[in-house]
């Protein structure tokens, strides 16, 4: 049964709370006329699309019943997985880039495994800090096709840690380092090679390295060079605490 609402008495950023609509457009909708939820619901559509995008639109079109967001049942397998992360302050050694990307390497191969995929095609970078151009800048990046499809966590670090020296260049202050897995297939497919053997016996480690971090928290077994130098971490001044996921940081009153 559909029920059409009376919105002609909420006001916009008051009353009710409308998802992307924060007190920025808010303002920027009253200069269009439009200062209750009512009249946004009857605004002219294509004058919100050309002025607010097309997610303004969507949310307009949500407001007269119609939906645009379909609910997915079963969230695809993606095709290349990032992890990078800046530094909270310039690194200027390869032994502490290293040890990041040992770390970006473990959560990337941790979540290919997830998705029972392997990965054929391995992408390191490194970035200087952009913002400050009168820093020397050096921003490489190197792909690299890997000799068979792996999710192997100890095979894609030592790839990673080797295109790491290769990319390497001493007077840089580096703010930001990443890898990228792609070519990415499941591990029911595996193509053969005529002149490699087809590599095995890492499974089951893998197997057992999740489910001691699935158990026991991210990072309790990883490799050796990954997450021991700190230098690399963020600033985290400003985060919130852990309320929900850490007994430690539950409010106490």
């Amino acid at each position: 049964v559909m029920v059409t609402r009376d919105w002609s008495g909420w006001s916009i950023g008051s009353g009710i709370r409308i998802w992307g609509v924060g007190r920025k457009i808010t303002k920027r909708l009253a200069l269009h006329g439009i200062q209750t939820v009512q009249e946004l619901r009857t605004a002219h559509a294509p004058t919100l699309r050309s002025e607010f995008g097309v997610v303004m639109e969507k949310t307009q079109r949500e407001l007269q019943e119609i939906s645009c967001i379909a609910l997915e049942e079963h969230v695809p397998d993606k095709q290349q997985i990032v992890n990078s992360r800046s530094f909270g302050k310039p690194v200027t050694e390869l032994a502490v880039i290293q040890d990041a990307l040992s770390v970006f390497v473990a959560n990337g191969t941790a979540k290919l495994r997830a998705q029972n995929g392997q990965a054929a095609l391995l992408q390191v970078f490194l970035q200087t800090n952009r913002f400050k151009p009168e820093q020397p800048q050096y921003n490489p990046c190197m792909a690299v096709p890997l000799p068979q499809p792996t999710n192997d966590s100890l095979v894609i670090n030592r790839w990673v840690q080797h295109v790491a020296g290769l990319l390497w260049r001493d007077g840089y202050n580096y703010k930001k380092a990443g890898i990228m897995l792609g070519d990415i297939s499941p591990i029911s497919m595996v193509q053969g090679d005529l002149l490699e053997p087809q590599a095995n016996g890492g499974n089951r480690l893998m197997k057992a390295i999740d489910g001691l971090n699935s158990r026991f928290g991210r990072g309790t077994v990883k490799v050796s060079t990954g997450g021991m130098r700190k230098e690399w971490g963020m600033r985290q001044e400003r985060k919130s605490p852990n309320y929900t996921t850490d007994w430690s940081e539950v409010p106490v009153v």
